[in-house]
């Protein structure tokens, strides 16, 4: 919404979004949201305050690839595999390079991503959308 803004011209509209979107609580878990409130904290100028957030998401993506699943609840359903979270977890670390500038890193990371699930849709775009 705030990038929405300031293609309108609404400096002061894009500068409450950006503000909200710094304000978001974003959990471990869900660490490929960093990227976003971290390019929102620098719109705001906060540009040391996004790099620690990319760094923190790097290391969550980090920890977040795995080779196991529990097998304990399959007669309820297997729950996700291990490509579904290997392919966020590739992609959350791809977004954190590309935020601290690394594209060449990011790149090799979204191209893991893919590697894992050649149908995720955010690492088909970043690949193709690096600069």
């Amino acid at each position: 919404t705030g990038l929405a803004y300031e293609r309108l011209g609404d400096t002061g509209k894009a500068e409450e979004w950006y503000a909200r979107a710094a304000r978001t609580e974003v959990r471990d878990q869900d660490a490929l949201y960093l990227y976003e409130k971290g390019k929102s904290l620098e719109k705001l100028g906060r540009k040391t305050e996004a790099r620690e957030l990319y760094k923190h998401a790097l290391d969550c993506g980090r920890i977040q690839v795995t080779d196991y699943y529990n097998t304990f609840f399959e007669s309820f359903g297997r729950g996700p595999y291990e490509q579904d979270i290997n392919t966020v977890a590739y992609l959350t670390q791809g977004m954190a390079l590309k935020g601290l500038g690394r594209t060449g890193k990011s790149r090799q990371m979204f191209l893991k991503s893919l590697a894992e699930r050649n149908d995720n849709v955010w690492a088909n775009y970043y690949v193709g959308n690096l600069n």
